[in-house]
């Protein structure tokens, strides 16, 4: 709840983004990067400083993780998170199947869940990851193309190899749907030192 406060001072704040090609938002919010110092958000913002911490740390313990086939911690370098975002999904917005170029894992984090008695579809607001790698895919006209919707629900997070393309189905209840959303690369020069904000763990 308390980080949930502070995404909306910064909406009210308007340390909003363009939310460029795949966000179709009509009244939503798209924040600017939280890791960038220039806009000093960690540095007034503790609720949301904790969480980029908390996001590093799932990521390094995720990295460590057998199940991933990939050992960083064996490698020189290690898993860098560029960018921390939130976004504010609020009726009829949505998200147009896309992947997150350029980067190795990206994840969401979901920090409310939509009534479902409110939703006119059961898939309102979800998340959906495409079979399909074609590039001209635009919206699957039945669900053989979808690997699996995932619902959002309050304190979920999901993280996926940023190849993988998805996208969010719009929701038309009076509810926002509110998540944290980041890209991480791997970085044979940077090591776990560096991370900013300084870690609590």
């Amino acid at each position: 709840n308390k980080i949930i406060e502070e995404i909306y001072d910064i909406e009210k704040h308007k340390y909003s983004s363009p939310t460029g090609r795949t966000f179709k938002i009509t009244n939503g919010f798209h924040s600017v990067n939280l890791l960038d110092k220039s806009n000093g958000l960690l540095d007034k913002y503790f609720y949301l400083r904790l969480l980029c911490s908390r996001v590093q740390e799932l990521i390094f313990n995720t990295m460590k993780n057998k199940k991933t086939n990939i050992n960083f911690l064996k490698l020189s370098g290690g898993l860098e998170i560029k960018e921390i975002w939130c976004n504010i999904l609020r009726k009829g917005d949505y998200n147009i199947p896309h992947m997150h170029a350029d980067h190795t894992y990206s994840g969401n984090f979901y920090l409310n869940n939509l009534d479902p008695k409110k939703k006119s579809h059961s898939t309102d607001g979800q998340l959906c990851f495409i079979k399909t790698a074609s590039y001209n895919h635009i919206i699957p006209n039945s669900n053989e193309g979808i690997t699996n919707f995932i619902e959002p629900k309050s304190n979920l997070g999901v993280i996926f190899r940023s190849w993988k393309r998805h996208m969010v189905i719009p929701h038309f209840s009076d509810e926002d749907r509110i998540g944290i959303a980041f890209n991480a690369i791997y970085n044979p020069n940077w090591s776990y030192d560096k991370i900013y904000p300084k870690p609590y763990w």
